[in-house]
C-alpha cells in the first residue's frame, strides 16, 4: 500500500534497492552491432537504454527587498531570473549498475550538479559512489523541478548553503527485513561544503547517517518518519568540528487518483565549534524548521502553504539581539501536461537583521523536455 500512497518516485527507489531487470537492447546490441554512430545513439535513445532530458525554470518575481546574499537556484532580483536548466544523462550499464548524471546551468554558469553509479544487483542493499546530494532529511535531495515552492526552506539554506549538501563519496542502503518500510543509509563524504563542514585539514571528511521508517495507518493515509545526523570539519580551527542534527515528518492521505493532502515538516540543529575573542572554545548553536502543506484538489491544480522558522535556538548578533527569521509562504501550481508546470506564490519575511516585513512575488515556469525518471519521493 505504501507504492500506491507515496507514489511512484518512492517506488522506484526502492524497487531499485532491491531488483533490476535489464533492458532487451543491451543482448541485441551484442548480437547486431548498428553500422553507423548516429543509428547507435538513436537505438539507445529509442531503446530507453539512455535517457536525456533538459529541465527549465524560469521565474518573473517582485522583491520589496532584491536579496543580498548567494541564491543558487531561487529568483535573484526584481524581474526575470534563470533559475536552472538541468541536463541529465541516465543509463543502465549492464545487469549490476547504472549511472544518472546531472548538470546545472544558471546566469552565472554551469556546474556538474551530481553524478554517480549505483549498484542494482545487491538484495537489500544500494552502495552509489559519485558526486550526490547528501540524504540528509528530506528536502536536501531534490532537485529544483521538484520543490513544491519556487525558493527552498530558510533552515536549509542557513544550514548548507543555497547549494544543498552536495559532496563526493560513497552512499550505501540497507532496506532492513522488517514487516514495514525501515531504511538505514550511510554516507562517507569529502567535506567541502562551504557553509557546515568546510575544513581546512587534509583527512578530516564528513560523515552521514539516516534512519527511515514508513507505516500504512489505513488504505489511504501513509507516515514517514527519519532522523539524520552529519558531522565533519569546520575551517574556525585546526580539528574544529560541526555537527548537524535532523528529524522530518510526511504524513500522506491521498484518497483518489487526483486528491493528495501531505504535510511535511523538517527540523535542523547545526551545533558547530568555534572560538571567540578571547580565543576560547564555545558551541555555537543555531536551529529552525519549516512546516509545508500540499493539497492537491484537481487533476492539474494544487495549493500550497509552508512557514519558516529560524531561531530554535538563534545565534546572536553583534549588537546582542537573537538571530531569527521567520517568512510565511503561499502558492498555487497549475501543470498543463505531465511536462510543463506554472506556479504563482507570494511570501512575506522578516529578520532581526531588518525593521521591515519584506514581501515577495513570483510567477514560475518549468518545462520538461525528453525522458527524465522520478527522484527519490
Amino acid at each position: 500500500m505504501w507504492l500506491r500512497t507515496f507514489g511512484p518516485g518512492l517506488a522506484l527507489g526502492v524497487l531499485s534497492v532491491i531488483k533490476f531487470e535489464p533492458f532487451g537492447f543491451a543482448e541485441e546490441a551484442t548480437k547486431r552491432p548498428p553500422s553507423t554512430a548516429s543509428s547507435v545513439f538513436q537505438k539507445l535513445t529509442q531503446q530507453k537504454f539512455l535517457d536525456l532530458s533538459l529541465i527549465g525554470s524560469f521565474a518573473g518575481s517582485y522583491f520589496s527587498d532584491d536579496p543580498k546574499d548567494e541564491v543558487g537556484a531561487q529568483p535573484r532580483r526584481t524581474g526575470f531570473s534563470l533559475q536552472e536548466i538541468e541536463v541529465a544523462v541516465q543509463a543502465i550499464v549492464d545487469p549490476y549498475f547504472r549511472g544518472d548524471f546531472f548538470l546545472a546551468f544558471g546566469e552565472e554558469g554551469g556546474a556538474f550538479e551530481e553524478g554517480y553509479v549505483s549498484t542494482t544487483a545487491l538484495k537489500g542493499f544500494q552502495i552509489r559512489a559519485g558526486r550526490l546530494r547528501g540524504a540528509f532529511g528530506r528536502f536536501n535531495g531534490k532537485h529544483t523541478e521538484f520543490w513544491d515552492f519556487v525558493d527552498q526552506p530558510l533552515i536549509l539554506a542557513r544550514t548548507f548553503g543555497v547549494e544543498g549538501f552536495r559532496e563526493i563519496g560513497v552512499h550505501v542502503d540497507w532496506l532492513v527485513p522488517l514487516p514495514w518500510f525501515f531504511l538505514i543509509t550511510a554516507e562517507a563524504l569529502q567535506g567541502k561544503n562551504d557553509v557546515a563542514f568546510k575544513s581546512n585539514e587534509k583527512a578530516d571528511f564528513a560523515y552521514l547517517a539516516r534512519i527511515e521508517q514508513f507505516f500504512d495507518l489505513d488504505d489511504d493515509t501513509g507516515l514517514m518518519l527519519g532522523l539524520s545526523a552529519a558531522h565533519g570539519g569546520n575551517p574556525s580551527f585546526a580539528w574544529a568540528k560541526s555537527t548537524v542534527y535532523g528529524a522530518d515528518l510526511l504524513l500522506r492521505y491521498r484518497p483518489s487518483r487526483y486528491m493528495k493532502l501531505s504535510l511535511q515538516t523538517e527540523y535542523l540543529l547545526h551545533v558547530r565549534e568555534e572560538k571567540d575573542a578571547d580565543g576560547l572554545f564555545r558551541h555555537v548553536k543555531e536551529g529552525g524548521l519549516y512546516a509545508e502543506l500540499v493539497w492537491q484538489f484537481a487533476q492539474r491544480w494544487a495549493t500550497a502553504g509552508r512557514f519558516d522558522y529560524v531561531g530554535l535556538p538563534a545565534k546572536t548578533l553583534e549588537d546582542g539581539r537573537d538571530d531569527t527569521h521567520f517568512r510565511g509562504t503561499a502558492a498555487l501550481t497549475f501543470d498543463p501536461s505531465e511536462f510543463s508546470r506554472l506556479r504563482v506564490q507570494y511570501s512575506v519575511d522578516k529578520s532581526a537583521a531588518r525593521d521591515a516585513l519584506a514581501h515577495e512575488a513570483h510567477l514560475q515556469l518549468i518545462i520538461v523536455m525528453g525522458a527524465h525518471g522520478a527522484h527519490a519521493y
